[in-house]
Parts: C-alpha cells; sequence; structure tokens
C-alpha cells in the first residue's frame, strides 16, 4: 500500500497507528472499502471492521465505487451495478440493505463471496442449531397435544355438579370455589373418569377452547415462533460472542457498501 493510499484513512476514521504501519512498508496488509452511493443513504453501523482489522493487521481505507447503486438483474440473466462487481470478484463482501440504521446486526462475512440478493447477519442468538430446534418444535406440538387431550376430559370431573356415589371418591361441587393443587391432582392421577355423566355441549366445547387455545398458544410462541424468527448466524471468525460485544465504530456505511480485502 503506497502512503498516497494510507493519508485516505483520515477521512474515513482510521488511526495515525494504522497509517505510520501502511508508511512503513508498501507491503502491508490492508482491507478497501468502498464506499457506494454515500450520499442520502441510512447508514449500516458496522461494528465488525475494527474487530477485523485488529485481528488480521489490516488497515481501512474508503475509496469512492464505480457503481452508483446496488445492482440489477439485466435481460443476458447477469448483474450490473455493485452486485455485478461483487459477482465478478472484484470486491469479497458487500454490506446488505435489508438491515440499516441497526448496531445489533454485522453484515460481514469473509468465508465466502457473497451471492445477489443473500446477505447475513452475526447477533447474539440462536444458541440452538436448525435441526435441534425443528425436533424440540415437533416434540413441544405433540406434547401440547397429549396434554390437551387429557385435561379436555379430566376437567370434566373437576367441573362436574354431582358427587360421585359409585366408588366413594371425593368430587367437587360447583358450590365449591376453591379448587387446590392436590385436588386436581389427585383426580388427574387416581380417579377415572365416569361414562354415566356427560357435560353440556356448549360446556365441554367451551372448555376445550380454552384448554387448548392456552396450551398451545404458550408452546407455539415458546418454540415454534422462535424458530422462525432466529436470525442466520454466521461465525467468519473463531469467537462470535467478540465480534457482537466490542464497542461500534464511529463511522458508518451506506447499504450496498462493497468491501476488497487484500493481504500481501
Amino acid at each position: 500500500m503506497v502512503p498516497s493510499q494510507a493519508m485516505e484513512a483520515p477521512l474515513a476514521g482510521g488511526s495515525s497507528a494504522c497509517i505510520r504501519a501502511a508508511m512503513m512498508t508498501q507491503f502491508s496488509p490492508y482491507l478497501t472499502i468502498k464506499a457506494d452511493s454515500p450520499h442520502g443513504a441510512v447508514g449500516v453501523q458496522v461494528d465488525a471492521v475494527e474487530i477485523i482489522a485488529k485481528k488480521l493487521g489490516w488497515c481501512i481505507i474508503f475509496e469512492p465505487s464505480k457503481a452508483g447503486y446496488m445492482g440489477g438483474l439485466l435481460p443476458n440473466k447477469t448483474w450490473d451495478g455493485a452486485i455485478g462487481q461483487l459477482i465478478r470478484h472484484e470486491f469479497d463482501m458487500i454490506v446488505s440493505p435489508l438491515s440499516p440504521n441497526s448496531p445489533r446486526y454485522t453484515v460481514m462475512d469473509f468465508s465466502e463471496f457473497l451471492w445477489a440478493g443473500w446477505h447475513t447477519t452475526i447477533q447474539k442468538s440462536g444458541k440452538l442449531k436448525s435441526g435441534q430446534q425443528t425436533w424440540l418444535s415437533v416434540l413441544a406440538t405433540f406434547v401440547a397435544f397429549v396434554i390437551c387431550f387429557i385435561m379436555t376430559f379430566k376437567m370434566r370431573e373437576i367441573l362436574s355438579t354431582k358427587a360421585s356415589s359409585k366408588r366413594g371418591q371425593h368430587r367437587l361441587s360447583s358450590r365449591d370455589a376453591r379448587i387446590s393443587a392436590f385436588a386436581v391432582l389427585k383426580i388427574l392421577i387416581n380417579q377415572p373418569q365416569e361414562n354415566d355423566e356427560r357435560l353440556p355441549l356448549m360446556r365441554l366445547l367451551l372448555m376445550t377452547t380454552m384448554l387448548w387455545g392456552f396450551l398451545l398458544s404458550t408452546f407455539y410462541k415458546t418454540f415454534l415462533t422462535s424458530m422462525l424468527v432466529l436470525p442466520r448466524v454466521v461465525e467468519p471468525f473463531n469467537n462470535l460472542e467478540e465480534l457482537v460485544t466490542k464497542r461500534p465504530m464511529q463511522y458508518m456505511l451506506s447499504p450496498g457498501t462493497l468491501l476488497s480485502a487484500i493481504a500481501k
């Protein structure tokens, strides 16, 4: 890297130590950031750039990009703009326009070239793998169905208005508003259901709707919904926590920013 290139770093938040290291040798490794259409664009805060630069020993330099927009698909099935430059391997990565102005996201990945329309995010979420999430969701749904079926029929005995006289078992009446946890547990475990007593249809439907609505909504909110909204976690380096816990950089990058990593 020549000194003239290194002097551009202060305009982009580069440190003086980085400039001095770049001026000492012409072959210092550096990170070239080509800003695409910076005027009037919503900033994307890339808080992993500084960590990557420190980890790899690169200096950070900003250069204007030739492409003035994100890019579009041409009739010949090729891409122009920033996406086209990325596909032609003129750059190593691109800042996704899908997560603007959010310090939680770091849209960078050195592991592979990014294809058009594909973006990566790194944040402190998703401790389980997708396969584990799927099996947990299926298991939770099955358990919820079993519990709902059991509770639907057992609640008939809790809400029954007549006492059991055939087996001498204690029955809670409608006049007794206090239903202890021990009594409910005893009914669920020990007492068989009675076939000679039936609740009204509307009462049974209301009771079933309440039980199924409560239990299924709880399981779906806990397992299934969380599986659907979990972000794609990409770990380009060994320690993901190091990337997401460091302080953000002081400058902003616009959506569609192209980055080229060169190490000599």
